[in-house]
C-alpha cells in the first residue's frame, strides 16, 4: 500500500507540472508587429549576499601616541653659472642721407626741395636743407603777381660727453611784385613787372654751447649768439646782433615735490636799421630770474622780467611780472591753469615784411610793449587719443603795429601804431591714433578795443582751422586742411578825395587736399590741391590770392 500511495502521488505531481506546458501549446491567434530584429537581453539580478554582517553599535577609537625625533639632514649644493639670455633686437630702420622733391604746378609754378642728413652718430650731426618755389602768375585786372622764394640752411652739432656745441647758418632770397593795381588804369600806365619788383635778402648764423645731459639732478645751461642782416632793393638794411642764454639749477625738496628749480635767463641785443632817409640804432638788455616747482597736482612758476632799453638819446627801465599757476583735478585728465606775463616785442623791418611783404621801405619802425597778458583756462584729455585746451586771454599792448594802405604810392603799405586791448576766446582739440590718424582743430574769437584808430586794421574777428592726416600702411598718405578767417577791415586812401576810408574785407575759407603715394622707401609721388573753393580772397587790401591751383611731383631718397 505504501508503494501504491507513492505511485499515485508521483503520477499526480507529473500531471501538475505538465499542465502549463499543455496550456502554452494552446491556439493563440494574436497579431504581433515586428519593428526591428529581436535582440534578447538579460536584466541584472539583485543578489542577496550570503555572507553574514555584524553591525556593532558601539565603536571605540584607539588612541595613538607618537613623537617626532628631529634630525639635521646634511645637504650639499654647488653653484653653477647661468649663461646670459640673448635679447633679440629689432633691426634698425635703414636711413637715407638724401631726399629730393621736385614738381610743377599751375600758374607756371616750379618746385624743388633737397634735404641732406648725416646717418646715426654719437658724435656728430649734419643737416642741410634747400628749397625753391616760384610762380609767374598774372591775375585778371591786376599787375604781374609772380614771386620767388629761395632758402638754404645748414645745421651742425658736435656731441661732447655732457655738452653740445652747435652751429647754424642760413640764407633766404625772396622776390615779390606789388601787383595791387589795375594795368588798364591810366594812373598806373607806367608800371610793369620790373619797376614793381621787390627783393628781400637775409643771411645769418648762430653759435651755441650748452649741457645735454638733462637728468634733472645736474645744472642745465646754454649760451648762444646770433647775427643776421636783412636788406631790400630800396636801400633798407637791418643788422642785428644778440647774445643770450640761461642757467637752471635744481633745488632739493621733500618727497612731495616732483621737481623744483631756479632759473635765470639773460640776453643782450643791438639792432641797427638803415633806410634811404634815416638810421635808427637800438639796444636792449633783459634779465629774467624765475622759480618753478611742481607737486603731484600743483605747479607754480614766478619771476620778474627786467628790461633796459637804450638809444642814442634816451634809456628806459621796464619791469614785467611773470606768474603761472596750475592745479590738476586728475593728473593728465583735467588741469586748470592761470597766469600773467608781459614784455618788450622788438619790431624790425625784417619781422614786419615777413608778415606783409608789401610794406614801404621807409616805414617807421618802433618796439611794442605788452603791458600785461592775463589768461586762464583748462586743458586735459578724454582718453589716450583725445586731448583738449580751452582758454580765455586778455592783453594790453602799447604801440601795436597796424598795416594801412599808403597814400603815395597807394599800392604799398605803411605802419600806424596804437594802444590795443585784445580779448581772445580760444579752443582746440587734438586726436591722434598712433601714426595712422591725426586730427587737430582750433578756433579763436577776438574782441578789439583801440585808443585812436577806429578799427584793428587787417586783424580778423575770428579764426578756425582743421588739419587732418591719414596714413595707410606708410604707402598712401592723405591730408586735409581747412582754414577760415573772419571779416577784417582795411583803411585805404581815396585818390579822388585825398582822404582815408574804411573797407570791409569779407571772411574766406581756404580748403587744401594733399595725397602722397610711396611706391617704395626710395620712390614716391605727391599731388596737392590748393584753394579748392576757388575763392579770390584778399589777405591784404588790394592784393587778391590765386584761385584753385594744383602742384604735383615726385620724391626720391638715396
Amino acid at each position: 500500500m505504501n508503494r501504491f500511495a507513492r505511485n499515485i502521488l508521483l503520477i499526480f505531481c507529473l500531471m501538475f507540472v505538465s499542465c502549463p506546458v499543455l496550456l502554452a501549446q494552446s491556439d493563440n491567434r494574436d497579431t504581433v508587429v515586428i519593428v526591428k530584429e529581436y535582440s534578447p537581453t538579460i536584466s541584472d539580478a539583485i543578489k542577496i549576499s550570503n555572507n553574514p554582517e555584524i553591525k556593532d553599535s558601539l565603536q571605540e577609537k584607539s588612541k595613538l601616541n607618537y613623537r617626532i625625533e628631529s634630525r639635521v639632514f646634511k645637504t650639499e649644493f654647488g653653484v653653477s653659472g647661468i649663461n646670459p639670455a640673448k635679447m633679440t633686437q629689432e633691426p634698425l630702420t635703414k636711413l637715407y642721407r638724401n631726399l629730393l622733391k621736385a614738381g610743377y604746378g599751375t600758374y607756371s609754378t616750379p618746385y624743388a626741395e633737397y634735404y641732406y642728413n648725416s646717418l646715426r652718430s654719437k658724435n656728430n650731426m649734419l643737416v642741410f636743407h634747400a628749397r625753391h618755389l616760384s610762380s609767374s602768375a598774372t591775375l585778371k585786372d591786376y599787375g604781374f603777381s609772380g614771386y620767388s622764394n629761395n632758402a638754404a640752411e645748414i645745421d651742425l652739432r658736435r656731441f661732447l660727453r655732457k655738452q653740445t656745441l652747435g652751429f647754424n647758418a642760413f640764407v633766404d632770397r625772396n622776390v615779390v611784385h606789388c601787383y595791387g593795381y589795375n594795368p588798364e588804369d591810366s594812373l598806373y600806365a607806367n608800371l610793369d613787372k620790373d619797376n614793381t619788383r621787390q627783393r628781400f635778402f637775409l643771411a645769418g648764423s648762430s653759435l651755441s654751447f650748452g649741457s645735454s645731459t638733462m637728468t634733472g639732478k645736474d645744472a642745465d645751461y646754454e649760451i648762444k649768439t646770433d647775427f643776421w642782416t636783412y636788406s631790400d632793393l630800396f636801400d633798407a638794411v637791418d643788422s642785428d646782433i644778440s647774445v643770450g642764454g640761461f642757467y637752471a639749477v635744481p633745488i632739493k625738496a621733500d618727497t612731495a615735490m616732483k621737481s623744483q628749480y631756479f632759473k635765470i635767463s639773460f640776453g643782450g641785443n643791438y639792432h641797427r636799421q638803415q633806410t634811404a632817409i634815416d638810421t635808427l640804432e637800438r639796444g636792449l638788455i633783459n634779465v629774467l630770474p624765475e622759480f618753478t616747482f611742481r607737486a603731484n597736482f600743483f605747479s607754480l612758476r614766478a619771476g620778474l622780467k627786467t628790461y633796459i632799453e637804450s638809444s642814442p638819446d634816451s634809456a628806459r627801465f621796464r619791469l614785467f611780472p611773470i606768474a603761472e599757476l596750475g592745479f590738476s583735478v586728475s593728473e593728465d585728465i583735467l588741469q586748470f591753469y592761470a597766469g600773467v606775463n608781459g614784455g618788450v616785442n622788438r619790431n624790425t623791418f625784417r619781422s614786419l615784411t615777413e608778415e606783409n611783404p608789401f610794406l614801404n621801405s621807409v616805414a617807421y619802425i618802433r618796439d611794442s610793449y605788452q603791458k600785461y597778458h592775463a589768461y586762464a583756462g583748462f586743458r586735459g584729455s578724454f582718453s589716450s587719443s583725445v586731448s583738449f585746451n580751452l582758454r580765455f586771454s586778455d592783453k594790453k599792448i602799447e604801440s601795436h603795429p597796424l598795416f594801412v594802405n599808403d597814400s603815395i604810392p597807394d599800392l604799398l603799405f605803411d605802419v600806424v601804431y596804437d594802444n590795443i586791448n585784445i580779448m581772445d576766446f580760444h579752443g582746440e582739440i587734438t586726436y591722434r591714433k598712433t601714426e595712422k590718424i591725426r586730427l587737430m582743430a582750433y578756433t579763436d574769437y577776438y574782441i578789439y578795443k583801440l585808443d585812436v584808430q577806429s578799427k584793428a586794421w587787417h586783424m580778423p574777428s575770428s579764426k578756425f582751422g582743421l588739419m587732418t592726416k591719414y596714413n595707410l600702411k606708410n604707402t598712401l598718405i592723405g591730408t586735409l586742411d581747412i582754414f577760415f578767417v573772419g571779416d577784417r577791415f582795411a583803411r585805404q586812401y581815396e585818390q579822388s578825395t585825398a582822404t582815408f576810408s574804411e573797407r570791409k574785407l569779407k571772411g574766406y575759407i581756404d580748403l587744401n587736399i594733399g595725397l602722397e603715394y610711396r611706391y617704395s622707401k626710395m620712390l614716391g609721388a605727391f599731388i596737392r590741391f590748393q584753394n579748392l573753393a576757388a575763392t579770390r580772397y584778399e589777405e591784404w587790401n588790394g592784393y587778391p590770392s590765386q584761385r584753385f591751383s594744383v602742384l604735383g611731383g615726385i620724391t626720391y631718397s638715396f
